[in-house]
C-alpha cells in the first residue's frame, strides 16, 4: 500500500471520527440530563436523534465538498493548495507536499 493511499485513508477515517465525537458531545448533556432519573421519555430520544441526523448531514457535507480521492491525486499542487485555502486547510505557506495537502483536505474539521 502507498504511504499516499494510507494518508489518505488515516484522514478520512479522522473526519468521520470527529465528526462522530461532535455528535456525541452535541448529545451528552442531553442524554445525562435525560438519565439523571433514570429512564427516557420519547421526547428525549427523539431529540437525540434529531441531533445525530445532525451530525450525519455534516459528514455527508463534508464528503461532497471535496472531490473523489483519485482527482485530487491527478490535481497539480497549486490547485491543491487553491482548494486547500478555500477550505481553511493549512498550505504551510506553500511549502507542503501534495500528499500531505490531501490529508489535510481529508482532515479538515
Amino acid at each position: 500500500m502507498q504511504t499516499q493511499t494510507l494518508l489518505i485513508g488515516i484522514g478520512i477515517i479522522a473526519i468521520v471520527g470527529a465528526v462522530l465525537y461532535r455528535a456525541y458531545m452535541r448529545i451528552k448533556p442531553d442524554l445525562d440530563k435525560a438519565l439523571e432519573d433514570g429512564s427516557l421519555s420519547m421526547g428525549e430520544v427523539v431529540g437525540m436523534a434529531d441531533d445525530l441526523i445532525e451530525g450525519a448531514k455534516e459528514i455527508e457535507t463534508l464528503v461532497e465538498s471535496l472531490p473523489p480521492i483519485s482527482q485530487l491525486k491527478k490535481m497539480k499542487k497549486a490547485d491543491l493548495i487553491a482548494l486547500a485555502e478555500k477550505n481553511g486547510v493549512d498550505t504551510q505557506q506553500g511549502a507542503a507536499t501534495k500528499a500531505t495537502l490531501i490529508a489535510n483536505l481529508l482532515d479538515m474539521e
